[in-house]
């Protein structure tokens, strides 16, 4: 009786933590799929002679390995006006107290989705809310556009 309750005990104690720490890897995931993305671009612009920026994520898949890679190549990708996006399931994507809520394919509808923008014209990469919203928050409470 005495063990059951200090397994109780510490699953109270430790499960806000274990929880906290899965929203943090999630969030470090996209992170990851950012920089990614960055260097793609980066050997992109290399590898081609005139160092143009590349019309869309998706002709960077070459310069990229493993799972990012086959991120591109089978979630749905939107490409309006020059800017490429693709959503990620992250930890915490918070906006006063709205959730960013996925909106293509295997994503739609799931809460907590970032989503990854790219600018052709720029060539830069930052990450927001789903749909075009901006200012929402991470697991730490800094703004997704700040990376």
């Amino acid at each position: 009786m005495i063990v059951i309750a200090i397994i109780a005990i510490l699953s109270v104690v430790a499960l806000p933590e274990l929880s906290s720490n899965i929203k943090k890897a999630k969030d470090s995931n996209v992170l990851k799929v950012v920089g990614t993305l960055r260097d793609g671009i980066n050997i992109y612009k290399t590898d081609n002679e005139q160092g143009d920026n590349p019309e869309s994520i998706q002709k960077i898949k070459y310069y990229i390995l493993g799972q990012i890679k086959n991120s591109i190549e089978d979630k749905d990708i939107d490409i309006t006006d020059g800017i490429t996006s693709l959503e990620i399931l992250a930890g915490t994507v918070n906006k006063d107290g709205i959730i960013s809520k996925g909106s293509k394919g295997k994503l739609n509808g799931l809460n907590n989705i970032a989503e990854i923008y790219y600018n052709n014209g720029t060539g830069t990469i930052y990450v927001d809310g789903a749909n075009g919203i901006s200012g929402f928050k991470d697991t730490k409470n800094k703004n997704w556009n700040s990376y």
